[in-house]
């Protein structure tokens, strides 16, 4: 498990695996960085996407926080015609996240010091 929950962090963990032959069970629209970096240090995988992110009614945030722990939660999130009221905080599980926000122009983006949960928790509780 790698440190950090990111697609980086465990392709800096399975990269260590030269001679494996990996089965990489993921998003359906998961990011490509993951596969880049074993096909680059020349890791045999096989990817089978086996599941998607889906997004139920969507409606304006007018909270006092929105929390978005994936890129695809956000980007299905305003795919939907989502938004986000501008007084409300908004927090990213990590820089995918926050990259996905700042690409649908949300600003003050607060970011976890880690892409884990409990690290998105603290970031919440130091917002409170």
């Amino acid at each position: 498990m790698p440190s950090s929950y990111t697609s980086d962090e465990l392709a800096n963990l399975l990269c260590g695996w030269s001679d494996a032959n990996l089965l990489i069970l993921r998003a359906q629209k998961g990011n490509s960085v993951l596969s880049s970096r074993l096909d680059a240090a020349g890791i045999s995988y096989t990817q089978i996407p086996v599941y998607d992110t889906t997004i139920g009614q969507v409606r304006a945030i007018h909270e006092d926080f929105a929390i978005f722990g994936s890129a695809q939660g956000v980007h299905a999130f305003f795919q939907q015609a989502g938004h986000i009221d501008p007084h409300t905080q908004v927090l990213a599980i990590g820089p995918y996240t926050q990259a996905a926000l700042a690409a649908h122009h949300i600003q003050n983006i607060q970011v976890a010091q880690q892409a884990t949960i409990s690290s998105l928790i603290k970031k919440l509780e130091e917002c409170l």
